[in-house]
């Protein structure tokens, strides 16, 4: 038997396994009331971040950070995205307009450009940590096929999981308090909020000038007067 297809098959299970572990896991914990039970799951997803934190520490060149903010205009039915991915020794900051039809869909597109652009950006990275907001989003790569049938931006979100687990990348998930001291995480929602089309403040716009591209500053409803 081809020794490379007995390894694909095995890691096909083992992928397999460890995302019905994760669903049980967290269904567990949404369903249960007992602190004792709550305590032991906590400190086990503790212990597992707190794991790849070191693995990212013992790889700083090899290391990526990456915030990513997603901003939805229901008045103009129109989503924003602001990117920000730093390796130490090269930053980038960009920004775009989606099609979403929700804050949820905004954030969807966020994350898988963000994946994306990181792994076309970056190639030699081998651990990446991902800054996100949104605790409302409810698709992972454990349920991203459930939400495939949804079209952009699930489909998105499924290829750059998916490229990201071939390319051999470990990505560390976490979540950041929207709107509290995180500075780069701030200029991804103004930029993202700026993709949209809501109005940012000057003193957001004096910061997120430089990321921004001129045909978007002239539709003109979202660049503050001066």
């Amino acid at each position: 038997m081809d020794r490379t297809a007995t390894t694909r098959r095995s890691d096909a299970n083992q992928k397999r396994q460890a995302e019905t572990q994760l669903r049980d896991l967290f269904n567990t914990y949404a369903c249960t009331e007992n602190p004792a039970v709550r305590e032991i799951i906590n400190k086990n997803v503790i212990a597992a971040k707190t794991a790849l934190r070191q693995e990212i520490q013992k790889n700083p060149g090899a290391s990526v950070t990456v915030w990513t903010d997603g901003s939805y205009n229901a008045k103009a039915n129109a989503g924003g995205v602001g990117i920000r991915i730093d390796n130490g020794a090269r930053a980038m900051t960009f920004g775009r307009r989606v099609r979403a039809e929700s804050s949820i869909d905004a954030e969807a597109y966020a994350l898988a450009i963000g994946i994306s652009v990181l792994l076309d950006t970056f190639p030699d990275a081998k651990v990446a940590t991902i800054k996100y907001d949104c605790t409302a989003l409810p698709v992972c790569a454990a349920n991203v096929d459930a939400y495939a049938d949804k079209g952009a931006p699930y489909t998105n979100l499924r290829s750059a999981f998916k490229r990201a687990r071939r390319s051999g990348l470990s990505i560390l998930f976490e979540h950041t308090k929207g709107h509290a001291r995180d500075k780069n995480h701030n200029i991804c929602d103004a930029v993202a909020r700026h993709y949209s089309g809501i109005r940012v403040t000057p003193e957001e716009y004096a910061v997120i000038r430089p990321f921004v591209t001129i045909k978007t500053e002239r539709r003109g409803s979202n660049v503050p007067n001066s």
